[in-house]
């Protein structure tokens, strides 16, 4: 796990009506390149993610769908929450509709792992203490239909709307990906028409930093927004759209400390403009916090933060005050999704994992290898509390306590046998443990940008390193 201890958050100097923040406001009523999808299960996060979306890309957000098959356990219920969440968006003129759908109960998998209903009951009473009721005046329009298709079918529609106004489609999933699968299912000329990128905030490497103990899996060897449903992820990296994958080592650059609530929420407290926005972001953290007993990131946050940056670049305003480099580094990775029995399933596997096993030739996707905690947090808390004065000390945006180490170590002669090699060539291996005959994987925990031959125990010479935005 890694932590900057040099970090600080830094929003922009001025009041929440100064001129930086005015600019930032008219900035994003602007239509850019690209329209936006967001496909959530309305978990925490994904809430504090949607908060930022609905201020940052305002103009580019078209649609939202809820899939029944993670955090949520009722997709109805969920697409009714993120419309009342809408309420504490911006609306007016120059600003569309936005439509909200649920999305299917049941997994493509066919599976029934899902999260401890604690922790959804704590959402769930979170979210009826604070959301205000849908209003006739609402941004948001309620899709009606059967749930096995309506969330799908607002996806083609969606894409398809984009491609005759001469727009393409952004879709960021924080969700089992049950929907989005469905959708090319339906119609895949709509999506390849609008040149649909998926930014996906989720998946893991080779059995490293699963979290699907959370999920009712049993070995936290792979990730639970791939986990739940793991036939429908194995059709959307096979699909043939741009795959955008935010996976769970780079979520561990973006803790979640316990103690940054506090602190902005005594900004909450003095500040003016989209209050009940701000109180909703800080309560929503503050419950995120205390639905599980392990360190907790940025995860969703993150993927929508990098979908918002890339599309600024897109749309030639690499220049902004509100643009960066989001992903310090960049990796074209060949991967599909194992269907194999745990602990494999729901794991991405590499090129010579596939070709091992005998599966089909996998498909590139394009990993933020490793994001920059002060441009996300920069343009993160900026956005949410409009252009206020806040400075966070280095140890709020560290881990509040050192990450479980939950990674199970296997070995077995094929990669002693590498072990051995590196050892005569004295190589250095700390940080590797093996994880199949194929090849070795890190421990838990080991830094991406430490690693060290990796020719040998991980299976990325051949990927490439691209200049990220």
């Amino acid at each position: 796990m890694r932590c900057f201890a040099t970090a600080c958050l830094l929003v922009l100097a001025g009041s929440a009506d100064s001129p930086p923040a005015a600019a930032a406001v008219e900035q994003r009523k602007r239509t850019r390149s690209r329209c936006l999808l967001l496909d959530t299960d309305m978990d925490l996060d994904d809430a504090m993610a949607l908060s930022f979306a609905c201020l940052a890309d305002a103009a580019d957000l078209r649609a939202v769908t809820v899939a029944g098959t993670g955090f949520t356990r009722d997709a109805t219920r969920g697409a009714g929450l993120v419309a009342r969440l809408l309420e504490l968006c911006p609306r007016g003129s120059g600003l569309r509709p936005v439509v909200v759908a649920a999305g299917s109960s049941r997994s493509l998998a066919n599976t029934s792992y899902r999260f401890p209903s604690a922790w959804s009951d704590t959402a769930s009473a979170f979210f009826d203490g604070i959301l205000p009721p849908q209003s006739s005046t609402s941004r948001a329009v309620l899709h009606s239909g059967p749930h096995e298709a309506t969330a799908a079918e607002v996806i083609v529609d969606t894409a398809r709307s984009c491609a005759a106004e001469g727009r393409f489609l952004d879709v960021v999933t924080m969700a089992p990906v049950t929907n989005l699968a469905q959708a090319p299912r339906l119609d895949p000329v709509a999506l390849r028409t609008a040149r649909t990128r998926v930014f996906l905030s989720g998946g893991n490497l080779d059995m490293n930093h699963g979290n699907d103990l959370d999920c009712g899996g049993h070995t936290n060897t792979a990730e639970c927004n791939v986990f739940l449903d793991a036939v429908a992820a194995r059709e959307l990296f096979q699909s043939g759209l741009e795959m955008h994958v935010f996976d769970s080592q780079a979520s561990e650059s973006l803790p979640v400390s316990t103690q940054l609530p506090e602190a902005l929420g005594a900004l909450v407290s003095s500040s003016r403009g989209d209050v009940p926005l701000r109180k909703f972001f800080v309560g929503a953290m503050q419950n995120f916090l205390v639905t599980t007993d392990h360190q907790i990131y940025f995860y969703d946050p993150a993927a929508v933060v990098w979908r918002h940056v890339q599309a600024l670049r897109d749309f030639q305003e690499a220049s902004s005050a509100s643009s960066g480099q989001f992903c310090l580094e960049r990796r074209s990775l060949p991967v599909m999704v194992s269907l194999e029995a745990a602990p494999r399933y729901g794991t991405l596997l590499l090129e010579s994992s596939t070709s091992a096993a005998g599966l089909s030739q996998p498909r590139h996707a394009d990993f933020c290898w490793r994001p920059d905690q002060s441009v996300f947090t920069r343009i993160f808390f900026e956005t949410l509390f409009g252009g206020r004065v806040v400075t966070v000390e280095p140890s709020l945006l560290q881990a509040s306590s050192p990450q479980q180490e939950i990674f199970t170590w296997r070995f077995d002669p094929g990669c002693i046998a590498i072990l051995g090699l590196a050892a005569v060539l004295l190589l250095p291996t700390a940080g590797y443990v093996c994880a199949s005959r194929s090849h070795c994987c890190r421990a838990r925990g080991a830094p991406r940008e430490e690693l060290t031959h990796e020719e040998l125990c991980q299976p990325l010479v051949s990927s490439t390193t691209q200049t990220a935005p």
